[in-house]
């Protein structure tokens, strides 16, 4: 995966290397993905920290931002690391 710059191009520099992940282990399904950065900046330490799980068989992407929760439909193309996102929910607390 390789981070991007918010107009989508890519990032440059001494910094530009750090933001390029590599595969660790097999598949990015059934795994928490944990918001640790946004925008440049450290996520601070919250009550229940943003997440992301997605669920490859069940056809879902469940989460957590902080305070609203958030699932959609996607499709997985591991061959070629593609993710299709569909029908986004989200609670909207105020």
């Amino acid at each position: 995966l390789i981070r991007l710059a918010q107009d989508g191009s890519r990032l440059t520099g001494k910094m530009g290397e750090a933001y390029i992940l590599t595969r660790l282990g097999e598949g990015i399904a059934g795994k928490y993905w944990k918001l640790i950065e946004l925008s440049g900046k450290p996520v601070p330490k919250l009550e229940r920290e943003p997440y992301v799980l997605l669920d490859v068989e069940g056809g879902r992407l469940s989460g957590f931002g902080g305070c609203n929760r958030l699932g959609e439909t996607v499709e997985l193309d591991e061959m070629t690391s593609l993710i299709r996102f569909a029908q986004i929910v989200s609670t909207r607390m105020v």
